[in-house]
């Protein structure tokens, strides 16, 4: 395979470095922070003598990407950096793939020739004036038959909630790879529609690498992966994979009226919306506890008061995925009846006896 080798001269400045677009979700395998000395941003100030500059130095990064971590011998292989050096040059390697020994610009795309099977390191710094930083990425040519592998974790989520400031949805992390070049997704891959995920982290190539996403909406999506170019026996497909978001758990709680006194009633209702159970704690304004499973979705109790006191009712739920759970409480007050004389096992009310004093003439 013939090598192919483009390179970029340094920007003039770092608001105009250019960055070469990488595939899909693709993102640095390895970084090394590079600290240097960029065109300074400077600003002049009256002097008696001559103008003085305030100079402002930035701490620019290189990051190093390689298509594949395994690849199958005779398939293309890709290296891109990007950083904000003067220049970078080329280590390690397999022998005759042209990269080593070559004044390397600070961003580029390099297709090594690898000639034969073996795991092979390549090796890029990068420096400006005095300070250099480097980085590294690894490969593994091997003669085994093409794959491709698609995973998902986890298979259900809980899908967002429109509208809802903090509530974006639980996260699902896919993640590829193949020892092909070039792989393409099939399916209805949910990352197509912009206004139903978020997406909030990748890393890797287009035949390796991961991607995490927030599911704003509830729904089923089929994912599937696609690799190599056509060429006889050079091709794989991975077995799609399903992923299901579903509604967030909603659950309440509530007493009405939330004080009653001895003897009166009050309405204890609960409603748990995409719940698969739920499991009822607390209470005891009657003298018992409230225990059990209750109904589903929701349901209500007539309860009369018996005992003086503070009472809270609790509803622990489990929504469509083991994830999702939720607690709900509420409380009732319960004032002891008021003492009325001559009620059995009620102090009576003691009034002052009245006192007659009668006036008697001595004799």
């Amino acid at each position: 395979m013939a090598s192919r080798h483009s390179r970029t001269e340094r920007p003039e400045s770092p608001s105009s470095a250019r960055r070469e677009t990488l595939p899909f979700a693709a993102r640095a395998r390895t970084a090394a922070s590079l600290h240097c000395r960029p065109p300074r941003l400077h600003s002049n100030h009256a002097s008696s003598s001559s103008d003085s500059r305030d100079d402002l130095y930035v701490a620019p990064s290189v990051g190093f990407v390689e298509s594949n971590s395994d690849l199958l011998l005779g398939q293309t292989y890709m290296l891109q950096w990007t950083s904000l050096a003067d220049s970078c040059a080329p280590t390690g390697g397999a022998p005759g793939d042209n990269w080593g020994g070559t004044q390397l610009g600070a961003n580029g795309t390099f297709f090594p020739s690898i000639p034969g099977l073996g795991t092979y390191t390549y090796g890029i710094t990068c420096t400006a004036g005095t300070v250099s930083a480097s980085a590294t990425a690894t490969v593994t040519v091997e003669n085994n038959p093409p794959y491709a592998t698609l995973t998902v974790s986890p298979a259900a989520v809980v899908a967002g909630q429109p509208g809802q400031v903090g509530q974006p949805g639980q996260p699902v992390t896919v993640t590829w790879n193949s020892n092909l070049s070039f792989c393409t997704f099939t399916g209805n891959p949910f990352w197509i529609a912009a206004d139903t995920v978020i997406q909030t982290a990748s890393s890797g190539s287009i035949a390796d690498g991961s991607a995490t996403y927030e599911l704003k909406y509830a729904g089923t999506w089929t994912f599937g992966l696609s690799c190599g170019v056509g060429v006889a026996n050079e091709n794989a497909t991975a077995p799609n994979v399903m992923i299901t978001a579903v509604p967030a758990l909603d659950s309440s709680v509530t007493v009405l009226p939330t004080s009653v006194t001895v003897g009166q009633q009050f309405t204890l209702s609960w409603l748990a919306n995409y719940a698969t159970s739920c499991t009822a704690s607390g209470g005891g304004a009657d003298g018992s506890k409230w225990t059990g499973s209750p109904a589903l979705p929701g349901g209500q109790l007539q309860i009369t008061a018996s005992v003086a006191g503070s009472f809270t009712y609790t509803l622990a739920c489990i929504g469509q995925v083991p994830s999702d759970t939720q607690t709900t409480q509420a409380t009732v007050m319960v004032r002891a009846p008021a003492r009325v004389a001559g009620e059995v096992g009620v102090a009576e009310v003691v009034r002052p006896a009245a006192v007659v004093v009668t006036a008697v003439e001595e004799p």
